[in-house]
């Protein structure tokens, strides 16, 4: 398997798994947090099109910027929790962040 898809795979589960995470945490510790929470799942939807997307394209054209969204999202799912446990995924959604941009850095200087 390619790195490439395979960051791009675990970007995309890893920012469906947090969003659920944090939707059903804001459900059991706030009730009135029904805004936020559709907010999450919507983001959620739109990671799961994104990797049906992704792999319809076979990453070749837009695989980077398919990626970046999915960072993207991830952030947005993190600054939506509201902080309910003490941002609990942030530091695997760093680890994520450092590595494509690792990933991209390696692939441009093996172009040049």
């Amino acid at each position: 398997m390619n790195i490439k898809v395979f960051l791009f795979r675990l970007i995309g589960f890893y920012s469906i798994i947090m969003g659920i995470f944090y939707a059903t945490v804001l459900s059991y510790t706030y009730r009135h947090a029904a805004l936020p929470q559709i907010l999450i799942l919507s983001i959620v939807i739109i990671s799961v099109s994104w990797l049906i997307i992704g792999g319809l394209l076979s990453f070749k054209k837009y695989s980077g910027v398919l990626a970046l969204t999915l960072i993207i999202t991830q952030i947005i799912i993190e600054f939506l929790s509201g902080f309910t446990i003490g941002l609990f995924f942030v530091p695997v959604t760093v680890i994520l962040i450092i590595s494509e941009i690792g990933y991209n850095l390696i692939k441009s200087s093996k172009l040049e």
